[in-house]
């Protein structure tokens, strides 16, 4: 979405204290992001995701006045590592998509990548993706905490991970293609060579 994304997040609120009665509200400044970014979301409104969701959010400022020369010449993106912070500027996205129906719940998020940067292009870039709902644990690593395995000790075989203590039990199984290689047929005395 072309614009130059606002800085104020959604944890700016108002307090307002009268008459013994505190108040928190919504500032004007942030109901104006969010309304700038609804806007820009309309024309990409798509149908409500379901199941667990990975997302993609990049977020580019126009350059300070003081960056250095060689970075304007060469038109480079530049780290943006000063505020808004990228979890209070990204909850203000979420919040929006989900007003806007590119999702039922921001709870839906399991996976999230944010990138801030100046650069010569500024603008908010999203891309969601339903994510599997099983993700194959790949060898090496616990079942249960997903730590990488250690080698046991002497006294305890197998694979265990040093964390949750999980064994995993060693596997005594013959693969099939070895099954056939170890089959004798039945022993008779006929076929005994004596």
């Amino acid at each position: 979405m072309q614009c130059v994304p606002p800085t104020i997040t959604a944890q700016q609120k108002g307090i307002n204290a009268r008459g013994g009665r505190v108040r928190v509200y919504t500032k004007p400044a942030v109901l104006e992001a969010e309304r700038l970014i609804r806007t820009l979301l309309i024309s990409h409104r798509i149908q409500p995701l379901q199941g667990p969701i990975a997302c993609h959010f990049q977020f580019l400022w126009p350059y300070h006045r003081r960056e250095p020369k060689p970075v304007l010449a060469e038109r480079l993106s530049v780290c943006h590592a000063t505020p808004p912070d990228f979890d209070n500027y990204s909850k203000l996205l979420c919040d929006c998509l989900t007003r806007e129906k590119f999702f039922i719940d921001d709870g839906q998020i399991a996976r999230a990548l944010v990138e801030k940067y100046r650069s010569p292009i500024t603008g908010i870039y999203i891309h969601l993706a339903v994510m599997p709902t099983t993700v194959e644990i790949p060898s090496g690593f616990c079942p249960n905490c997903w730590t990488k395995y250690i080698r046991a000790t002497l006294y305890s075989p197998g694979v265990a991970c040093s964390k949750c203590e999980y064994i995993e039990p060693l596997d005594f199984s013959i693969p099939e293609e070895d099954k056939s290689i170890m089959d004798f047929g039945t022993l008779s005395p006929d076929n005994l060579d004596l």
